[in-house]
């Protein structure tokens, strides 16, 4: 029989209800001073996790203090948050969900904050030319890792794994997508390293793979490790598919349980160039990712997530049918509308009410991440504009 969205699907250990993934949403605000999560985000990922996900990707959770963005970054840098992770944890799983936690460092991109604290950002490489670095937002207090500190970056994975494993997360997940440094390792574009971290795409994801690794031997064997994975840049000149379905393979080769695939580097018009493309009015724009996905999976053998710009039920029936993924991530469309899934298991099976419109995701600071649109009229709510 044909894969349905609502049937279970196991990753290593763990059993999900069905096939639907809350993707990672990074939010500015989800933390205290100290970089731990908040009761009012707790409540806000309660909201989604009660509509009938079968996992939520809680979003970027910063692993070392080298890559730090922000005063109020979400960290697991020590062990001060973990209890307040275990209420998460522990709220999620009354809901029959599962949640994992996604470690993330940002490498150049924690610059200005960095700045402010009279440091320095880490990088793959010292950049300041080319397609990549012709972003107007491109950063310039950043320097390339040396090898203490690449150890370092690895050391703050595999101890926020450890964490993460403690606070109740059903499993974890490394951020190598997007402007993550990872992503700055992987893209020839941000990496000019000619040492064993640079050069040949082997080589690139060098340290995708120790990464892995250590975070295996600090949670074992049975624990699922997922990697989200930009597989090609957005950009001309960057990582080229190819070389990203050799990285997919070198993941899960170091020990990854399943690979959410993902979009690289964006260049100067991000907007149109990232994983934020929008509006989405028609079936056709949605999937984005499809083709990348079937990809990887083919190629690899391995279990996949497939997010971008997914909308409608027939597509992603249609989607697991023909064997292209093996779990659906959406995010802005559970923003908009938390109970989506409960929604379509009950028979009404309308497209997602998210719009694309990217507001909740490009919002004026001091708010938490939410939809602007009221709900209904289709008329911008400004007390709901919230921040990521």
């Amino acid at each position: 029989m044909p894969v349905t969205p609502f049937d279970p699907f196991t990753i290593n250990a763990l059993t999900l209800k069905n096939r639907f993934v809350m993707a990672a949403a990074a939010t500015l605000y989800s933390a205290d001073e100290q970089g731990i999560i908040t009761n009012e985000e707790i409540a806000r990922i309660n909201r989604i996790s009660a509509g009938g996900i079968g996992l939520f990707i809680n979003g970027a959770v910063t692993t070392h203090l080298s890559a730090q963005t922000r005063p109020r970054s979400c960290m697991i840098t020590t062990d001060a948050g973990v209890l307040q992770f275990k209420k998460l944890t522990d709220t999620v799983h009354k809901n029959g969900t599962k949640i994992a936690c996604q470690l993330c460092n940002s490498g150049i991109w924690a610059a200005a904050f960095q700045k402010t604290l009279g440091k320095e950002a880490i990088g793959a490489s010292l950049v300041s030319d080319g397609a990549y670095a012709a972003r107007t937002d491109f950063p310039d207090n950043f320097h390339a890792a040396t090898e203490d500190e690449i150890a370092g970056i690895i050391r703050g994975f595999t101890s926020g794994a450890a964490r993460v494993k403690t606070a109740g997360f059903d499993a974890v997940e490394i951020h190598a997508a997007h402007d993550s440094l990872l992503s700055q390792f992987l893209s020839p574009l941000s990496n000019r390293r000619n040492d064993r971290w640079g050069g040949s795409v082997e080589n690139r994801s060098r340290i995708h793979a120790e990464v892995i690794r250590a975070v295996r031997e600090a949670v074992g064997p049975d624990y699922p490790i997922l990697v989200k994975l930009g597989v090609q840049d957005s950009i001309a000149g960057g990582l080229t598919q190819k070389d990203g379905i050799a990285a997919a393979q070198t993941c899960a080769g170091a020990g990854a349980d399943m690979l959410e695939v993902s979009v690289g580097l964006a260049g100067a018009d991000v907007m149109k160039e990232s994983v934020l493309l929008g509006p989405i009015t028609k079936i056709e724009q949605e999937a984005f990712t499809r083709e990348s996905c079937r990809a990887v999976r083919r190629a690899t053998g391995f279990p996949t997530i497939m997010t971008g710009g997914i909308r409608s039920l027939d597509l992603i029936e249609d989607i697991l049918a023909a064997g292209d993924t093996d779990l659906v991530g959406l995010c802005r469309p559970f923003i908009r509308e938390p109970a989506l899934i409960n929604r379509w298991k009950s028979g009404d099976r309308k497209k997602a009410a998210c719009i694309s419109c990217n507001m909740c995701l490009i919002r004026p600071k001091g708010h938490e991440l939410a939809c602007v649109i009221e709900d209904g009229d289709g008329e911008e709510n400004s007390g709901k504009i919230q921040t990521s």
